[in-house]
């Protein structure tokens, strides 16, 4: 499997360096100090006009995984539909309920994305049955990437972890390792 460094970016300035600096792709966020929110669609737009790697961009209203106000809901499928007419390479996104991978919010913004593939995040680290969180998402067609950095103990810990994630996710999903 081809390696891939995929950098997170805030401005169009960040995404330039980063595409210098040999990344291969772009996670376009806004406030990362709060984990990555949905970036503003001008931002989008300035950052595909400005670099030729793929660009993925986060589709978070909350700091919370969970998502339960509608008008939260409204600005997800919001963000999603304005992004999947802009050319970008996929979304990141990531909702729980009660512990588990919200699958109606997660099929539901996905529906609102045209064709977009989508990288389920770091609400990953959050759900209370990794195993069963792979197992919900092989179910979403479009998630094709879940970002994790291996879960809590040493780097042997996680590494060994990163590889039963990916047994259990292949061939559907490809686990990132990310921190």
């Amino acid at each position: 499997m081809k390696r891939l460094l995929e950098v997170i970016a805030c401005s169009v300035q960040d995404a330039v360096e980063a595409e210098a600096g040999g990344a291969d792709r772009i996670e376009l966020v806004r406030d990362l100090q709060l984990g990555g929110l949905t970036p503003p669609l001008s931002l989008v737009r300035d950052v595909l006009a400005a670099v030729r790697i793929p660009v993925r961009a986060m589709v978070r209203e909350t700091v919370s995984f969970q998502v339960d106000d509608a008008g939260d809901r409204e600005r997800l499928h919001r963000a999603a539909r304005e992004f999947s007419t802009l050319g970008l390479d996929g979304l990141v996104l990531g909702f729980l309920k009660d512990g588990a991978v919200d699958l109606d919010l997660t099929r539901e913004v996905l529906e609102s994305a045209g064709l977009l593939p989508a990288t389920f995040h770091h609400a990953f680290e959050a759900a209370a049955d990794p195993w069963r969180a792979i197992a919900s998402l092989k179910t979403l067609p479009r998630v094709d990437r879940i970002l994790t950095f291996g879960g809590p103990g040493s780097w042997e810990e996680k590494c060994g972890r990163l590889r039963e994630y990916q047994a259990a996710a292949s061939p559907e999903i490809v686990v990132l390792a990310g921190g």
